[in-house]
């Protein structure tokens, strides 16, 4: 019998798809800003879509986030009317009806003491709910997004955010021989929080040297949290196939290859390694590239130097801790971007009801 993995109501497929093509919009609120994505659904059954549009307004909202609990509030009303821009355009410029618009404020910002503060501002002004999720639904909603059923089994997914990282694996239902589970993970440290600490450490922020000294420094203890994490999730060391999605794997991606596939781009862990030198030894060849090259530029635009360098040492500790990589393989998914709106639209579109759990 076919292995289902049992995802809650996730993975609950009902007989019926969508009568005709539907366009449906969908807009996340991250820890790094918004990302606003157009899906034209062909057929619910099969769970066939074109992405139509993506994009992202970079605006650091999870900023100082890690200091104090609070978003900042020019970093609020900077979201809001990002938000509601979006949401219009989606409207009057793609026509999509209002139903068929998602609002999502991701697990990064969702415990920000103040996040109230935004999603009633949306609600007042557009009569539209922000769905707050956790951290186990977003990572299901990213293995459904970004990994076909058939390799369920065999995979883990690693999302790099700006507060943490986050993700998951199937697992044995003990209860049921036919069936899997998921198992979520998470590391309370990603890209914005990991270079706020660094910042914080290395103080001076003319010079690229005390910031390079401090994470050195810090590996050894980075190291340690990482190991932690998989040695409390042994099942995760064992999956063959590690899927990644986030701004780290999207910048290296960007910055060192050529062409970027529309699924997945296959990477090694010396790969990783050879883009660490260059970051820290030669960056300047970045800033030259970006000149004439548009994805090097968008990634320079989002991302700084510290940043990146933060983003890719956690990367790496991260891989570091599951072990055996030269039997594994390693991707960046691009469906990543989309992977939350595919698995709420496709619910939504069959009928059934979409349930969220608690962190």
């Amino acid at each position: 019998m076919k292995i289902k993995l049992y995802i809650s109501v996730f993975f609950t497929l009902l007989s019926f798809g969508l009568k005709a093509q539907e366009l449906y919009g969908g807009i996340e609120i991250g820890g790094l800003g918004i990302k606003s994505s157009i899906i034209n659904i062909k057929n619910t059954e099969s769970e066939t879509y074109e992405l139509n549009h993506f994009w992202t307004n970079d605006i650091g909202l999870a900023k100082n986030l890690s200091k104090n609990g609070l978003l900042e509030k020019d970093k609020i009303n900077q979201a809001f009317n990002i938000v509601i821009s979006n949401f219009h355009k989606m409207q009057e410029e793609h026509k999509i009806k209002t139903g068929n618009i998602y609002i999502v404020g991701s697990s990064g910002i969702k415990n920000a003491k103040n996040i109230d503060i935004l999603v009633d501002k949306i609600r007042d002004s557009i009569e539209k709910s922000v769905y707050l999720v956790s951290t186990l639904t977003e990572s299901k909603f990213l293995l459904r997004g970004c990994v076909t059923e058939k390799n369920y089994a065999n995979a883990l997914i690693l999302d790099f955010g700006g507060m943490s990282v986050k993700g998951g694996f199937a697992i044995e239902n003990k209860n049921n021989d036919n069936n899997l589970k998921f198992q979520s993970i998470k590391l309370e440290l990603g890209t914005i929080s990991f270079t706020e600490i660094l910042n914080q450490k290395s103080g001076n922020k003319l010079k690229i040297e005390p910031y390079l000294d401090e994470i050195f420094k810090y590996i050894p203890e980075l190291d340690k949290k990482t190991a932690t994490l998989f040695n409390e999730n042994e099942q995760a060391k064992t999956k063959e196939n590690i899927y990644l999605v986030g701004g780290a794997p999207w910048a290296y991606c960007m910055l060192n290859l050529d062409v970027i596939n529309p699924d997945f781009n296959e990477m090694t862990f010396k790969d990783l390694k050879d883009y660490e030198a260059t970051l820290k030894n030669n960056f300047e060849y970045y800033e030259r590239l970006a000149l004439t090259n548009q994805s090097v530029e968008k990634v320079l635009k989002t991302f700084n130097r510290r940043q990146l360098l933060a983003a890719n040492t956690l990367l790496i500790s991260t891989l570091e801790a599951i072990g055996n990589l030269d039997k594994k393989k390693i991707y960046f998914s691009k469906r990543g971007e989309v992977a939350w709106l595919i698995s709420y639209v496709l619910d939504s579109a069959k009928g059934v009801k979409i349930a969220y759990d608690e962190d």
